[in-house]
């Protein structure tokens, strides 16, 4: 219903966007994350060879943009562990913190292992309520504007559900470089 009340989208051109969305997103992924193996170096390292030092200030603007994107999950985390378990806002804003924190702190190993069964958990928590919302969603809602408006709002959710692969696009090649062999090819790695 957000998508219906703001950008004014019907199912259908919701259920588009979100599709065309992550597939924009995943191709600047796929593209960007050739690099690692091939060059052995990080994204932003790399970067350097051909913008030279004037990479410090889209670096600046990385990391930025990185401490924002990690305030906005945490806020939702927050948000989530106050409906699920009744918690202040503030404290399951400090959990939250301390949780990331003490990941940060164990190291890369204990991160990768969190994230592999955080994947499941979450997957399969997806699954269920795919399947139960599926039996109430109100597939018949119609777009509440007409013609260039819809093509407007069409784009603005395509770019809102995009942002989250462009995002993470600028760390591409710091996960390949690690995990993919040097002598894969690019379409494999992608």
């Amino acid at each position: 219903l957000v998508t219906l009340d703001f950008l004014k989208l019907g199912f259908t051109t919701s259920i588009a966007a979100i599709l065309v969305g992550n597939l924009v997103g995943a191709f600047f992924v796929s593209l960007l994350s050739t690099m690692g193996p091939k060059l052995g170096l990080a994204q932003l390292p790399a970067a350097r060879l051909p913008f030279g030092k004037s990479i410090v200030v889209p670096g600046l603007l990385n990391w930025l943009s990185t401490i924002g994107w990690d305030a906005v999950n945490n806020v939702f985390g927050a948000v989530a562990l106050n409906i699920l378990f009744g918690l202040p806002f503030w404290a399951g804003l400090l959990i939250i913190v301390a949780c990331q924190g003490a990941l940060g702190i164990l190291g890369y190993e204990a991160i990768h292992t969190f994230e592999k069964w955080a994947a499941l958990v979450l997957g399969a928590l997806f699954i269920v309520l795919t399947i139960s919302i599926l039996g109430q969603a109100d597939t018949s809602l119609k777009a509440g504007f007409r013609g260039a408006d819809t093509i407007g709002d069409g784009v603005e959710m395509v770019a809102n559900v995009a942002s989250r692969g462009v995002a993470v696009a600028l760390c591409a090649a710091d996960s390949s470089r690690d995990h993919a062999p040097a002598n894969r090819s690019s379409r494999g790695i992608g």
